[in-house]
């Protein structure tokens, strides 16, 4: 809702990327719960249609103040010393198909699974966090 506001400008993320994507369901949300158009919505938003190539680029714009808001992620917003507001939680698959024989590619799944691998990851990599099922091979 304070993207709405008039005097708060979003850096907002390229057309097709996971970001821009993620922040449109959202305010998908809040057209349906206003009954109002998805475009008369983001109409309101200032900055709603430029695009960034990265979450450096979008954090950049933050820090020098060319923009108030945008949507990025935790370790790029602590790296510029940015405040970081949690709006969601995403999930990554790595996609191997025919390649699940090869052996580097079982070590690398072996790798992701491994708990101590997971701790260090997650001790040294903000905002970044292993589930259950980390490392394993769904068909």
């Amino acid at each position: 809702d304070d993207l709405l506001r008039k005097d708060v400008k979003l850096a907002n993320r390229n057309l097709g990327s996971g970001t821009r994507m993620l922040l449109e369901r959202k305010l998908q949300v809040i057209a349906r719960a206003r009954r109002v158009d998805f475009a008369a919505l983001t109409r309101k938003i200032r900055g709603y249609d430029s695009e960034m190539m990265t979450h450096r680029q979008v954090a950049n714009a933050v820090a020098s103040r060319r923009a108030d808001v945008g949507v990025g992620l935790t370790s790029v917003a602590a790296e510029m010393n940015l405040q970081f507001i949690p709006i969601a939680e995403e999930l990554y698959d790595f996609l191997a198909e025919k390649r699940l024989r090869n052996p580097h590619v079982r070590a690398f799944f072996r790798i992701l699974a491994s708990r101590d691998f997971q701790e260090q990851v997650e001790a040294t990599t903000l905002g970044i966090k292993f589930s259950r099922e980390s490392g394993r091979v769904v068909s």
